[in-house]
């Protein structure tokens, strides 16, 4: 296995678990302490990706078509792990009944009607999410 693959794996898994840590610790964080956190995550996530990509361009001298598919590769893999954050929180989290609400979510009810809607039971089976 690769310096580079070893680097990604290491990266998606810490990123994922950092997500998790980030949304159950926000439920008592007021909104823009959770936003402000999670542009944090989003900055570091990407730094972490160009930190695992990087010794895949350790042979490379100039950018040829290895080089820019590389590139894309790593564009793939943060977009793909913002993907994966927004379906963990929006789809799997609230199925799986790991969804709290946070309080100033009373505010806010679009994001409860969105909760509602991507829950996977029939429309007469839905529950409210869980609130504290």
């Amino acid at each position: 296995m690769s310096k580079a693959t070893k680097r990604i794996i290491l990266v998606t898994v810490a990123h994922l678990v950092l997500v998790e840590v980030c949304i159950r610790l926000s439920v008592n964080w007021r909104e823009s302490t959770g936003e402000r956190w999670g542009a944090f995550l989003f900055v570091i996530t990407l730094a972490a990706v160009i930190w695992a990509v990087l010794p895949a361009f350790s042979r490379i001298r100039s950018l040829d078509k290895r080089a820019w598919f590389r590139i894309g590769a790593m564009v793939v893999l943060f977009f793909g792990l913002l993907t994966t954050d927004y379906f963990w929180f929006w789809h799997l989290r609230p199925n799986l009944g790991l969804h709290e609400e946070p309080k100033w979510w009373a505010e806010c009810p679009q994001f409860r009607r969105k909760i509602q809607d991507n829950l996977w039971k029939s429309p007469d089976e839905k529950v409210e999410p869980t609130s504290q």
